[in-house]
């Protein structure tokens, strides 16, 4: 039996496919990080526009109510009974009259927390004429 001298190229390879292989998982890593994160902020400002939809109905209903008078005025809503945990709607009302008939205009701003720090923000304005 004679030896060969060996090369040590699958040493080599080995080496390189090693590498190839830590690069794709630190690239597929960080792709998954950057979806999660992404997914977040869809939430978040899903959440946001359905904060300001609300805050838009419940100035609605107070500025044209079935039964009483109506009540312009500016307040902040907390959200957690409607399901919208660290949301808030932020409404402002004005009235304006136009030819004897009164214009009501709620603009409501929903806004979303997370942690403290404003993770989302939308703003519905609406424009209602009285009956």
């Amino acid at each position: 039996m004679s030896r060969r001298p060996q090369q040590g190229i699958s040493l080599i390879g080995a080496i390189f496919f090693i590498t190839v292989i830590a690069l794709l998982t630190v690239a597929l890593t960080r792709s998954v990080a950057t979806s999660a994160q992404a997914g977040t902020a869809d939430i978040h400002r899903l959440n946001a526009l359905l904060a300001a939809e609300t805050g838009a109905q419940l100035g609605a209903h107070a500025v044209l109510p079935p039964t009483g008078v109506a009540n312009c005025s500016n307040r902040t809503v907390a959200l957690d009974n409607f399901n919208l945990p660290a949301c808030q709607a932020r409404l402002s009302c004005r009235v304006e009259l136009v030819e004897g008939r009164r214009y009501f205009t709620i603009q409501s701003e929903g806004i979303c927390q997370d942690g403290g720090n404003v993770a989302a923000q939308r703003t519905i304005l609406l424009r209602l004429k009285e009956a």
